[in-house]
């Protein structure tokens, strides 16, 4: 009945249960560069669930400047934020002002639900007074061994005035000795104007491994940088760890962690595993290898047959017509003789208990003999 009872309970909470699952705002952002005295309006759509009510607000450093068309909605609809600037923000950079419809509360009723809070973003950039660059992205791609990586550098002029950029890529090893710089070109920029700049690096002359790209971008008014780790590959997958201890006399799960070293996919990668010495051998299944992943294939296999507490088992991983092999050395778990510990320990409690009770026989007798004692004296005195 209890349990009838529990499974009731559970059944009417979900059944009340009454969630914003439908919540959300198009679009996510509107990027505005600044202008003084600039009025402009944004529209904002949201989507609740139907009946839900809720709150539109716009909060943010600007959010003064912000009219909104309504300061509700009912399951969702369409807010017009109009945005007057002023003639001058001290502050240059990004300003962001939030424009959010949040769900009431006292909508949910006595149902369990969650309150939804959506908001959308005009991003207003002030421009830096004089001259200013920023990085805003820059990219380095994996690749393999003598095939080429591409760079990808955005360059953003956000002063007031134009300025003239040249950009570079500094690459270092794992070392961190530098290899050789890049130059990916120069360009003037107006203000408030982006520029990508791309180009590819041949690797044919360098080997595989871990690298350091830092980008450079030299400017009128000085130098900014920004680093990105790429990696050239080689066709190459090995063996990082492996199961190393074993029970005897029981069928076992042996596990080779392995690791891809190739920036593309290798297909039907398995494990062929041969304890050395005894007729046993066996296979993992076969699995699929994404770049430079990191995974485990699992196989079983009997250690009724090995008598030695350790062994040896030749590993080798199979993948696109080539093979890593490693001999590793192995061991069975040393087992425990519970039946010796119980009578060691059941030893020891005896023992201490036998202790324990001559103490205590002890300590009763000598207070029993001071009585005696005592008495005899007050005995001999009034003789």
């Amino acid at each position: 009945m209890k349990k009838t009872g529990v499974v009731i309970f559970i059944a009417i909470i979900i059944l009340s249960w009454r969630a914003s699952a439908i919540v959300g705002v198009s679009p996510g952002i509107y990027e505005v560069n600044f202008e003084p005295g600039l009025k402009e309006s944004y529209v904002f759509s949201y989507k609740f669930d139907e009946g839900v009510n809720a709150e539109v607000y716009a909060e943010g450093d600007l959010a003064e400047y912000v009219t909104l068309s309504t300061d509700s909605l009912v399951g969702g609809g369409a807010v017009i934020a109009t945005v007057e600037l002023p003639g001058y923000i001290e502050e240059p950079g990004d300003h962001k002002i939030f424009i959010g419809a949040m769900q009431k509360a006292d909508t949910l009723g006595g149902s369990i639900g969650m309150v939804g809070n959506v908001r959308g973003v005009i991003l207003v950039k002030v421009p830096y007074p004089g001259k200013y660059a920023l990085i805003s992205e820059f990219y380095a791609t994996n690749a393999n061994q003598g095939e080429p990586v591409n760079f990808t550098l955005h360059v953003n002029s956000l002063g007031q005035e134009g300025i003239t950029v040249t950009a570079l890529v500094e690459i270092f090893d794992e070392s961190n000795s530098s290899l050789e710089i890049v130059n990916l070109g120069s360009s003037y920029l107006e203000p408030k104007e982006n520029k990508i700049f791309f180009k590819q690096f041949q690797t044919t002359n360098s080997k595989a491994g871990d690298y350091r790209a830092r980008a450079i971008v030299k400017y009128d008014a000085g130098e900014i940088t920004k680093e990105r780790m790429f990696r050239l590959g080689t066709l190459y997958v090995g063996i990082s760890n492996y199961t190393r201890e074993f029970t005897k006399e029981k069928i076992n799960k042996f596990e080779v962690e392995i690791e891809s070293f190739w920036n593309n996919q290798l297909n039907d990668v398995y494990a062929d595993v041969n304890i050395i010495g005894y007729d046993i051998e066996f296979l993992t299944p076969s699995l699929d290898l994404t770049p430079w992943q990191k995974t485990r294939l699992s196989g079983f296999f009997d250690t009724s047959g090995i008598k030695e507490d350790n062994f040896q088992a030749n590993i080798t991983v199979h993948y696109a017509n080539e093979k890593t092999n490693e001999i590793v050395e192995l061991k069975f778990i040393r087992e425990v003789d519970y039946v010796l510990y119980a009578l060691i320990l059941g030893g020891i409690f005896v023992g201490i208990l036998v202790l324990s009770i001559i103490i205590v026989l002890v300590i009763l007798l000598t207070r029993v003999r001071k009585p005696l004692n005592n008495k005899r004296r007050q005995k001999n005195k009034s003789i």
